[in-house]
């Protein structure tokens, strides 16, 4: 019987989206795990009460568009829902949509460790695989080896250069005029510059 193909899905506010997570859509598109990638920027994060603060839904798809082309596909299908992003609603979308393809999470070690507190966590060990970034020196998680073995869940590790950025600190910077050099793609930040964001 023929193995499954990974469907990568790759979520997040993407306020803005910047190198460190090119990096890791281009570390599962160049692994042996799976070749096509789904980006979808979401509405409404499960552990916030109100949208994204920063740029609105359109800027940021239309950053995620520039961000990742050529390497993945970007959604927008969790922000066209107008409510909270559950990734297991959006798992089964996917699961019709894409019936040939086992659906793969893409996350940090963080998330996976508080993997058991998300809704229809249960459904996701079951029905999805996982590929875990692991960034420099950081070293395996003992969630990897207990989920594993206690759900027999699928997971696969994404080795990757330690990369200091974050969202929260480019856009504290862009609002205090402050260099983002070697954070953003050239066309994410002309973007912002065009538009105006973060000021």
């Amino acid at each position: 019987m023929e193995k499954e193909k990974l469907l990568g899905l790759y979520g997040g506010t993407f306020d803005p989206p910047h190198k460190a997570h090119l990096a890791l859509a281009k570390a599962f598109t160049q692994s042996t795990v799976g070749a096509r990638l789904i980006v979808m920027p979401c509405l409404i994060p499960p552990h916030k009460t109100k949208a994204a603060s920063g740029a609105d839904a359109a800027d940021r798809l239309a950053m995620a568009k520039l961000c990742f082309e050529g390497v993945a596909e970007v959604s927008d299908y969790e922000l066209n829902k107008k409510r909270t992003s559950y990734t297991h609603f959006t798992v089964k979308h996917l699961k019709r949509k894409y019936p040939k393809y086992k659906i793969c999470l893409i996350m940090g070690q963080d998330n996976l460790e508080i993997i058991e507190k998300w809704k229809e966590y249960l459904y996701l060990l079951e029905n999805c695989a996982f590929a875990v970034a692991l960034r420099g020196d950081e070293e395996i998680s003992p969630i990897i080896d207990y989920l594993r073995q206690r759900y027999k869940a699928e997971i696969y590790l994404l080795p990757m250069e330690k990369q200091d950025v974050s969202s929260t600190e480019i856009r504290r910077r862009l609002t205090a005029g402050e260099s983002t050099e070697g954070l953003l793609t050239d066309e994410v930040y002309a973007y912002i510059k065009r538009e105006g964001l973060y000021l």
